[in-house]
């Protein structure tokens, strides 16, 4: 069973009930009314690929004495941040730690924002975007479906299945490796989903601009300081690792 659901508004939720998940579908002990700090992110918050207690802000939990709480899904973008914030923080809250992913979150603020039925998509959505389309590596969909073949036809993992395609050379399909772990990089899909030459990404630039500027009025009301901290795609951390060893 998958951690999450899709939904209309929120893009996806976390299903209530599975283990780690708290009464809101989020990775926390328990649910919270008036932490200290909210982290807020995607799947690089929740922790995919980890246990609930390695996940990072499990840890900072522990070191806080229980006064984090992870706000934080796989799939959430810029505007499901916006939401959440709105949401979730309160009087009680000192501080909010909103994390960007620069590997695909510009991109998907406009690809959300088109698609949500929520309040702030609504707010942030400019009706002149309406025939601008999805910003889409023509490649992305051949190595989506290479892995889904394998997986169905010889029962591989999904880790097992990517490394056959990179093998078999699928296009814009690496590996590098860091600390006896293995890495899939896909170099040139990274690069397009930032590239502002493509008009949904500066769409998607901004509805990021408008998501922080209401998260910043959300922090000024409450009177908490909100954080913006910037998570690095894994592609440009091999790629920076590779240029300061030259």
């Amino acid at each position: 069973m998958r951690f999450f659901e899709y939904d209309a508004e929120w893009h996806t939720v976390g299903r209530i009930g599975y283990p780690g998940h708290d009464e809101n579908g989020f990775r926390n002990r328990v649910a919270r009314t008036d932490p200290a700090h909210l982290i807020i992110g995607d799947s690089q918050v929740y922790g995919a690929g980890v246990a609930a207690s390695a996940s990072w802000p499990c840890l900072l939990d522990t070191a806080y004495n229980h006064d984090v709480y992870s706000v934080a899904m796989g799939g959430w973008g810029v505007l499901e941040y916006a939401m959440a914030l709105d949401k979730y923080a309160n009087t009680a809250v000192k501080a909010a730690y909103v994390c960007i992913y620069t590997g695909n979150d510009i991109n998907e603020a406009f690809t959300h924002c088109k698609k949500s039925h929520s309040r702030l998509a609504k707010k942030f959505w400019d009706e002149e975007w309406a025939d601008i389309d999805f910003a889409f590596d023509p490649d992305c969909r051949r190595r989506l479906t290479e892995v889904r073949k394998l997986r169905r036809a010889e029962g591989l993992s999904r880790e097992q299945a990517v490394m056959r395609c990179v093998t078999a050379g699928v296009p814009d399909m690496d590996v590098a490796t860091l600390n006896q772990e293995t890495y899939v990089l896909t170099p040139g899909f990274r690069t397009q989903l930032l590239d502002l030459d493509i008009a949904a990404n500066r769409c998607g630039l901004s509805v990021t601009k408008k998501a922080m500027e209401f998260m910043a009025g959300i922090s000024d009301t409450l009177g908490f300081q909100l954080h913006i901290v910037v998570i690095p795609s894994r592609e440009f951390v091999f790629r920076h690792r590779q240029e300061t060893h030259k």
